[in-house]
């Protein structure tokens, strides 16, 4: 279970209605802005970005490996379409997030098995972007005091 709120062993008095409350607002939806926000920056905040940090530098190398099969097999693709290099990376990349625009398309069969060889590999390294990041949000509330 999610939880709003963190509470603080020692009450605190709430500026704003002037009662005095031991909890506080773990997510602030009232303010928006940066400079509005005082849970921006704080502890939670910055857990977060060193523990995604410390994930996305430990799969490094398998995120790497992945992104350059897609740029290499988009550039294989290209030189059997005759599309420009450049061409052929945007369309590698776009078809590995599975946005798929379609101003680009392959025309041979192999290219187009090779298009769902790039789509899938776009998965994994989107799944472990995503796996990264909700580890290190995990790790955030569980040392800020709150359980995800």
């Amino acid at each position: 279970m999610l939880r709003h709120s963190v509470c603080d062993e020692r009450p605190v008095p709430n500026a704003r209605t002037g009662r005095t409350d031991s909890c506080r607002p773990l997510f602030s939806t009232s303010k928006i802005g940066l400079g509005n926000n005082p849970l921006l920056f704080t502890g939670l905040t910055l857990t977060f970005l060193k523990q995604f940090g410390v994930g996305v530098w430990l799969t490094l190398p398998l995120l790497s490996s992945l992104a350059l099969g897609i740029i290499l097999l988009g550039q294989a693709v290209g030189k059997k379409e005759g599309w420009p290099r450049f061409d052929s990376l945007y369309w590698s990349f776009i078809t590995a997030t599975t946005v798929g625009y379609g101003d680009i398309r392959p025309t041979k069969r192999r290219s187009r098995i090779i298009a769902i060889l790039i789509a899938f590999l776009g998965l994994l390294l989107s799944g472990i972007i995503i796996a990264v990041a909700v580890q290190a949000a995990t790790v955030a509330l569980q040392t800020s005091g709150a359980r995800p």
